[in-house]
C-alpha cells in the first residue's frame, strides 16, 4: 500500500511540475525562475517542519557547504526485529 501511495504522490508531483512549467512558458517566465520558486517553497516547508518539531539547530558548516544538516536528531527508530 505504501508503494502505491508513493507512486501516486510522485505522479501528482510530476503533473504539478509539468503544469507549472507549461504555464510559465505561456507567461514567458524562464525555467530558472520557476525552479527557484520550487527551491524556495521546499526550503520553507522543511524550515516549517523543523520549527514545528523543535529540532532546529543552527550550524554554519552546512550553510557554507550547501549540505544538509546532519546534526538534526532523529527521534524515530526502527523497531526491534528480534522482538517481533
Amino acid at each position: 500500500m505504501l508503494w502505491f501511495i508513493s507512486a501516486l504522490g510522485t505522479a501528482v508531483c510530476f503533473g504539478v511540475n509539468n503544469t507549472l512549467f507549461k504555464w510559465g512558458a505561456l507567461q514567458h517566465l524562464s525555467k530558472v525562475c520557476i525552479q527557484l520558486f520550487f527551491y524556495w517553497i521546499s526550503f520553507f516547508i522543511l524550515l516549517l517542519f523543523t520549527l514545528i518539531k523543535g529540532s532546529f539547530e543552527f550550524h554554519i558548516l552546512p550553510i557554507l557547504t550547501g549540505g544538509t544538516n546532519r546534526y538534526i536528531k532523529c527521534q524515530w527508530q526502527y523497531p526491534n526485529v528480534e522482538s517481533l
